[in-house]
């Protein structure tokens, strides 16, 4: 019989609330290979509470869903798994399958090799990144540092160093593997910067993953202190004095402990108050906000400085910084993506018309 295609506009939101609009040829002929979310809109609440649940139960009755495609990155699938639980367990006929969709290629498994989105991003940051390097290799008188969207892996990063060869790309993982501090990295970048100069180059590029502060142990311990120490605050006041004292590193041994205070010292005022600005939006610190490769290249440029003290001699460091992100999000997508996403499609399509569940 008729088979009708019901998408659900704004995410879970409009799913929750049944808002909807019945696909055609017609109407999405104008968005497909496209990119984007604008045709249906997304959301970023997960299915959580028992109210989300019972209205998640409600939608697929009420419109007598045989399937139900939840499209994202590793929070929808995680939904998807769980409604899979709710409805067996409720007796729902609906079969719920997981599509990967993330530019993070942060989720893979037997059947799944890459996810969609991450194609097009590599590619177009790697377009970017080698852009500026022939720029770099033309002017020879800038360090472009460039950080990429993508915290935890750091695949995007390590993606686009393989495609274009950077000087110097930090992987997180290597990082928290080797327990790396800050310091020790900054080290080696001076390291590699002093070297290229001796060579007659005083340019070169770094790639800096979005997530490398938080993979760093000793930054996750601060941050742990210091959500701690301003959780206890019960007033604004309170909060506005903590965050003065911290500023300005006075008395402010009864927020952290003697290490973490050390190290958080290191930070520049304008990286506090990022952390601080942060806070105050999401209510919480959260490390992946931080314009990281702007604290790398303050770091690079004072510990020159302290070099240029003890040795008397100069190393030319002109810092240039970028954020690659939401450029590579919102690209037209390339021929594998449009061909990848066509086949996960297509495959939960079989899957439900099979009557299987709970699949990715």
């Amino acid at each position: 019989g008729d088979v009708e295609l019901v998408g659900f506009t704004n995410g879970t939101k409009g799913f929750f609330k049944g808002e909807h609009i019945i696909i055609t040829e017609e109407n999405f002929a104008l968005y497909r290979n496209q990119g984007g979310c604008e045709f249906l809109g997304r959301s970023v609440d997960q299915i959580r509470t028992p109210e989300h649940q019972e209205a998640a139960l409600e939608t697929c009755t009420k419109f007598n869903l045989s399937g139900l495609v939840l499209v994202g990155a590793s929070h929808s699938l995680s939904d998807a798994a769980h409604l899979t639980d709710i409805f067996l367990e409720k007796n729902i006929q609906t079969k719920v399958v997981g599509v990967p969709s993330t530019i993070f290629g942060n989720i893979c498994g037997k059947y799944i090799e890459s996810t969609v989105g991450f194609d097009t991003a590599s590619k177009l940051y790697s377009q970017l990144i080698g852009n500026i390097m022939t720029d770099a290799a033309s002017a020879v008188k800038y360090w472009y540092l460039m950080r990429l969207m993508g915290g935890d892996p750091s695949h995007l990063a390590l993606e686009s160093a393989l495609q274009t060869g950077p000087n110097a790309v930090l992987i997180s993982e290597e990082s928290a593997r080797d327990n790396e501090a800050l310091p020790s990295i900054v080290n080696r970048l001076c390291d590699l910067i002093q070297k290229r100069h001796e060579e007659g180059k005083d340019f070169g590029t770094i790639l800096i993953p979005d997530g490398l502060l938080s993979h760093l142990s000793h930054y996750s311990t601060i941050i742990d202190e210091l959500n701690q120490a301003f959780n206890s605050c019960t007033t604004s006041e309170e909060v506005e004095k903590l965050e003065e004292k911290l500023l300005n590193s006075q008395d402010a041994d009864d927020c952290l402990t003697p290490w973490s205070l050390s190290v958080f010292n290191i930070l520049p005022d304008f990286i506090k108050k990022q952390l601080f600005i942060t806070r105050k939006i999401t209510g919480k610190f959260d490390l992946a906000q931080v314009q990281t490769e702007k604290l790398i290249s303050h770091l690079i440029t004072e510990e020159f400085r302290k070099r240029k003290e003890e040795t008397g001699v100069k190393i030319p460091f002109s810092p240039v910084t970028h954020f690659f992100g939401y450029q590579g999000r919102g690209s037209l997508p390339s021929l594998f993506d449009c061909s990848l996403a066509s086949t996960y499609g297509y495959t939960a399509g079989a899957l439900i018309e099979h009557g299987l569940t709970g699949m990715c």
